[in-house]
């Protein structure tokens, strides 16, 4: 049985994301053929689509913010080209259309999953549950075509496939009429920097109530200056709820789950909400000045004191190691 996979590939500045670039890689790999669905993409910006294994690519300049335009423009499209299975990223944006999206194509619907994988009859996808206290494998007939929303970056990272010379490439003509009663404002990253975006970044450095308070955040950005391009910062609910930073900087269960391949943890306890977002992230390292902080059992190394004057003696550090590298 030939199997057919609809990715939905987020952009961002004409740049493809990579956690939808791996999705693409991931279904290339499995022998599945890839329709990549590009909306807000210019035509040169889909090198990256092409390369990751898309065999036809449907792509949009514009990207309609309002869920019920988007609903009835992705169900039509879904319904025209019959997918065996449906994949993008679980992001906020996504979770507001995908899930509209399958109620009305009367298709099972999953979002936050870790993996999935076929059988001869079945799909199998692997799930987080209760605050990633336990993983559960949920099953899905093949002939119901599931529409999966998949946690970013649990998949190998995308490589590049000669598959580019073959792709077709169609632009769609859809009209995406804004109405009035839906306006979606995107804030974009906030003036500790211009880093990448939490669910794409690398590196994350978190500051938790133990960064004591808005002004000490400055602390953290020449932490991530030092690390480089690749570095984003981050929050606990905690300083989100005190106004101290925006919720599009926090990390946790009601907020971005992320996988970077360094996590720092900064003042944070690690609260089972917070964890819930960040536990699988590659390396975890916390400071806290609370020996006993639930995160330190979570991490894969610990620094037991005052942040600030661990942070500046690590800040002086990777200047030194940068300044002897140059």
């Amino acid at each position: 049985m030939s199997i057919k996979v609809l990715v939905s590939v987020d952009f961002l500045d004409n740049q493809a994301k990579n956690s939808s670039l791996d999705l693409i890689s991931f279904a290339f790999k499995q022998n599945w053929s890839v329709i990549a669905l590009c909306l807000g993409a210019n035509k040169e910006s889909l090198e990256t689509v092409k390369k990751a294994g898309a065999e036809k690519i449907f792509f949009h300049t514009k990207k309609n913010s309002n869920p019920q335009i988007l609903t009835e423009f992705l169900s039509s499209l879904i319904k025209e080209q019959k997918p065996n299975l449906v994949l993008a990223s679980s992001l906020q944006h996504n979770l507001e259309v995908f899930p509209r999206v399958a109620f009305r194509l009367k298709k099972p619907f999953l979002s936050d999953s870790l993996n999935v994988k076929k059988t001869e009859t079945k799909w199998l996808v692997k799930k987080s549950l209760f605050a990633g206290k336990c993983q559960a494998i949920v099953e899905l007939n093949l002939e119901d075509s599931p529409v999966i929303l998949m946690r970013p970056h649990q998949v190998e990272s995308y490589e590049t496939h000669n598959v580019t010379e073959s792709a077709i490439v169609e632009q769609l003509n859809w009209y995406f009429e804004e109405k009035d009663n839906y306006k979606l404002s995107q804030i974009k990253q906030n003036q500790l920097n211009q880093r990448p975006d939490l669910t794409e970044a690398q590196i994350i450095i978190s500051g938790g109530r133990g960064m004591q308070g808005p002004e000490n955040f400055k602390l953290l950005e020449e932490l991530a200056n030092c690390l480089g391009s690749h570095a984003a910062i981050g929050a606990s609910r905690a300083v989100t709820d005190a106004g101290w930073c925006p919720h599009s900087m926090q990390v946790g269960q009601t907020g971005k789950t992320v996988s970077p391949q360094l996590y720092i943890a900064c003042g944070i306890s690690g609260a089972i909400q917070h964890l819930a977002g960040m536990s699988s992230s590659r390396t975890i390292v916390s400071i806290n000045k609370d020996p006993s902080a639930p995160l330190f059992q979570k991490s894969h190394y610990g620094l037991v004191g005052d942040l600030f004057e661990i942070i500046p003696c690590l800040i002086k550090e990777l200047n030194q190691k940068t300044a002897e590298l140059s």
